[in-house]
């Protein structure tokens, strides 16, 4: 179960993306699986069971403006709420590496929680 706290909007869309690759991570549409779901409150749980087991970091964004794309400004930085797993805070201008954000999924490791960054 994934846990997505902190949410801006209680009706904008999230994006959850899966990565099982370090070149992949964190860049949209390079995700080995994807979940969108729509929130109901400040908090959302979605499940994972159609996730195989295994390693993943995952990368999550609110789509304010439900245009189906992380946006940016100027310098690269998001504009929309974004968090990765193990609530990894990136520099200022560089981008979470996959392996501090890495994550086992399985039986054993089935909870995480993702706190977006506003």
């Amino acid at each position: 179960m994934l846990s997505i706290t902190n949410l801006v909007s209680t009706t904008n869309s999230i994006y959850i993306g899966f990565y099982d690759a370090e070149d992949a991570f964190p860049k949209f549409g390079k995700h080995s699986f994807q979940k969108i779901i729509e929130p109901n409150g400040k908090e959302v749980s979605q499940s994972w069971d159609d996730i195989p087991a295994g390693e993943y970091a995952i990368a999550v964004f609110q789509d304010l403006n439900e245009n189906k794309n992380m946006e940016r400004n100027f310098f690269g930085m998001p504009k929309e709420p974004y968090g990765f797993s193990t609530n990894f805070k990136a520099g200022i201008f560089s981008l979470p590496s996959y392996n501090k954000c890495k994550v086992k999924i399985d039986q054993e490791n089935d909870r995480q929680t993702i706190s977006l960054i506003n």
